[in-house]
């Protein structure tokens, strides 16, 4: 029997998680000496808030992703014998996972801006690599996951497919 305690103690974690990833993306702003009420311009806050919102955006949708997974997969502990509710959990939870490298790769490059002399290459050029073999990378977990989720027991070329996908 599955645990019916887990996955609901993951999903409120979680989804905690993505209401204050929320919240920090659309309300929250930085303080920065430009940003005080005495400097000289009067919308460098509104600056700031954008400034957040192109580098954590990533961070909300890959916590509604997860959060969805998981509130599938709380759903599916009293339904083991459905399909489709596996499936989708599964592919939601698996889905969560490049989102959350595209957010790391956001902050990386936004790192190497101020640390220019410590990069090889040009910090939006890193971005954009690494993003580009991410998205190769989980294209291929994708369609492996893809694959084995919905393979029948019977039918060992589909799933033996989707474990060689899901090893590259």
């Amino acid at each position: 029997n599955p645990s019916h305690i887990a996955p609901a103690i993951f999903s409120i974690i979680i989804a905690a998680s993505f209401i204050l990833h929320a919240y920090q993306n659309s309300y929250v702003t930085i303080i920065t000496p430009t940003s005080l009420p005495f400097s000289l311009s009067s919308n460098n806050h509104i600056k700031q808030q954008t400034q957040i919102q192109r580098i954590t955006f990533f961070l909300v949708y890959a916590n509604l992703f997860y959060t969805i997974g998981w509130c599938i997969r709380c759903a599916s502990s009293y339904n083991p014998e459905s399909s489709s509710l596996y499936k989708g959990q599964y592919r939601c939870i698996i889905a969560a996972a490049p989102i959350y490298a595209a957010a790391e790769y956001n902050i990386l490059g936004r790192l190497l801006r101020y640390l220019p002399m410590h990069t090889p290459v040009h910090p939006d050029r890193i971005l954009y690599i690494f993003i580009f073999l991410g998205v190769v990378v989980e294209s291929l977990t994708g369609t492996a996951v893809s694959i084995l989720s919905s393979a029948r027991q019977d039918h060992h070329g589909a799933y033996k497919t989707g474990c060689i996908l899901l090893a590259i």
